[in-house]
């Protein structure tokens, strides 16, 4: 594989900003495209503008599931769109493709979820990755294009919204007050964002393989709210917590990765737990921003 030839889509996304990050550690070679850098791959004219690639990583689109609700048709579109931008281009390049797509297996019928686990969207992004997902699928089938595709269940590190979960928490404990929130029943597997970006590098640097391989990326050990409030509490001292038992429609209880299959096949495994990560993620909220 030549590394001068990985292309990132949404480098200068969350995830994207961390997988430049370890590629950069490694010595890797890379270029990069993203709205901000102004090629916005739902458009047409997207398919000129991207350099040539061995390897894509394909971590461009629209996240979030509550914008999703709102927002139901754009969504649908940027991430689709955007995802057969690139499977054009892998084709024409003869490219691999290292598709991140998201937890889209519904309520869990058994646990640890492996990879031949039922798929079952149950919002509109949910839907807009299973989309991509099977339009990668198809791709692969149709024309010989290898595709990896990573099923992340959850992220959490430096930079990412104040509206997702951790960074929520730890934005309201760092102010000093009351600690609020909606349901502190919900487990989730959460993975520091440098195992994630870890896992793609370790993907990136292997042969890849024909057709379409399918990886769970996560843990393998999931949390409740309550116990992440207690991790974040454990580092900061502690906080009044006000419980508003807002309790959402079709919420998924319990997840966890069955990640066995990855580690199988690149010797990845996560190196950061939920305490450690909560206290690099705190330190770096109260870190001065950078001159």
């Amino acid at each position: 594989m030549d590394d001068a030839a990985i292309l990132i889509t949404g480098h200068t996304g969350f995830v994207g900003r961390a997988v430049g990050a370890r590629f950069d550690q490694d010595g890797t070679c890379w270029h990069g495209v993203s709205s901000r850098s102004g090629v916005a791959l739902d458009d047409d004219a997207a398919l000129e503008k991207l350099p040539a690639a061995s390897t894509i990583i394909h971590l461009a689109g629209r996240v979030g599931v509550a914008q999703s609700w709102d927002q139901p048709y754009q969504t649908h579109r940027a991430n689709l769109l955007s995802t057969l931008t690139v499977m054009e281009h892998a084709r024409r390049h003869q490219a691999h493709v290292v598709l991140m797509s998201s937890y889209v297996y519904g309520p869990p019928q058994r646990l640890p979820v492996d990879e031949s686990h039922p798929v079952l969207a149950v919002n509109p992004y949910g839907w807009s990755k299973l989309e991509s997902e099977m339009l990668a699928q198809s791709y692969a089938a149709d024309f010989g294009v290898p595709v990896t595709i990573l099923r992340l269940f959850g992220v959490y590190g430096p930079g990412q919204d104040d509206s997702q979960l951790i960074p929520s928490i730890c934005r309201q404990a760092l102010s000093g007050g009351t600690v609020s929130l909606a349901d502190p029943r919900p487990r989730r597997d959460l993975l520091w964002v440098e195992d994630v970006a870890a896992a793609i590098a370790a993907l990136a640097a292997k042969p890849a393989k024909s057709g379409c391989t399918i990886y769970n990326l996560g843990s393998g050990t999931s949390h409740s709210v309550a116990e992440i409030v207690d991790a974040v509490l454990a580092a900061t001292g502690p906080r009044p917590v006000q419980w508003r038992h807002e309790y959402r429609p079709n919420e998924i209880l319990d997840c966890v990765a069955d990640t066995r299959r990855l580690h199988a096949d690149t010797g990845w495994a996560p190196t950061t737990d939920l305490q450690t990560g909560v206290r690099m993620m705190l330190d770096h909220m109260k870190a001065p921003p950078c001159s």
